[in-house]
C-alpha cells in the first residue's frame, strides 16, 4: 500500500511478480489502486491494471479509484480508469457518483470526461442519477466554469 501511495511503480511491478496480491485490500478496505487513484500515482495504477487489477474494486466506503480521481482532480488518472473500463455509474455511500463528486469540487475537466463516458455507456436502459440536473451542492458551491461546463 505504501508503494501505491508514494508512487513506486518499479518497486509494484517488483512486489507483484514475486506474488503481491493485485487487489489485497488493507485499512478500510483500501486497495493498492484505491490508494494509487486517490494521491494520483497513475503509475502504480498503470502497472495494477496491466497485471489484472480490478478497475472498479471498491473500498468500505463504497467509493473506487474513479471516485478518488474524481475527488482530487486527477484527471491522468480518470482517463487512465476509463480506458480500462472503470463504471461511471456505482455510487459511494453518500449516494454520489463520480460524476456528481467532480460537479460538488468543481473540476471540469474531469466533468466533461464523465460525462462523454456516461454518455457513450451501451446500457441506457437502468436508472443513471448522475444525468439529472446539476445538484444544488454544484451550483452553491462549485467553480463557474464548472456549472457552465455542466449546463451546456
Amino acid at each position: 500500500m505504501r508503494v501505491a501511495r508514494e508512487g513506486r511503480p518499479d518497486i509494484a511491478e517488483i512486489l507483484i511478480e514475486n506474488g503481491a496480491k493485485i487487489d489485497f485490500r488493507g485499512k478500510d478496505g483500501a486497495s493498492a489502486l484505491t490508494i494509487a487513484a486517490e494521491h494520483g500515482n497513475a503509475g502504480v495504477a498503470r502497472v495494477l491494471l496491466a497485471k489484472g487489477g480490478d478497475v472498479n474494486i471498491r473500498n468500505d466506503h463504497g467509493n473506487t479509484g474513479l471516485m478518488y480521481g474524481a475527488e482530487y482532480g486527477h484527471a491522468e488518472i480518470v482517463r487512465l480508469l476509463l480506458d480500462a473500463g472503470a463504471d461511471v455509474t456505482p455510487k459511494d455511500l453518500d449516494g454520489e457518483t463520480a460524476l456528481m463528486i467532480a460537479q460538488r469540487r468543481g473540476h471540469a475537466a474531469i466533468v466533461e470526461l464523465l460525462q462523454v463516458a456516461r454518455d457513450r455507456k451501451p446500457n441506457r436502459d437502468r436508472e443513471d442519477t448522475s444525468r439529472r440536473p446539476p445538484s444544488h451542492t454544484t451550483e452553491r458551491t462549485g467553480p463557474y466554469s464548472a456549472v457552465r461546463l455542466i449546463r451546456r
